[in-house]
């Protein structure tokens, strides 16, 4: 099983939603009406990027320095969240 860890950039926007991003997967955004509802959204989107890019031979990118600030991590195929800034 591989783990993949990637950094999640997060954003309140001026009507109070939250937008999340993945810097590492060009594309790969969603956004919440909270800070944990933009994390659990994004989760959703990079394990189908992520997905995606495995069917179709795609290389998966690889971090060249440890995330810092909000990053998702998890072990395929389960997703879990992890706050670095707590």
């Amino acid at each position: 099983m591989k783990t993949f860890i990637l950094k999640v950039i997060l954003k309140e926007e001026e009507d109070g939603r939250w937008s999340a991003s993945i810097p590492a997967l060009s594309g790969c955004s969603s956004w919440g009406y909270s800070k944990q509802e933009a994390l659990d959204n994004i989760k959703d989107a990079a394990e189908i990027y992520i997905e995606d890019m495995i069917d179709s031979g795609e290389g998966i990118p690889t971090p060249s320095t440890p995330p810092q600030g909000y990053f998702t991590s998890w072990d395929s195929p389960e997703l879990s969240s992890r706050n670095t800034l707590d």
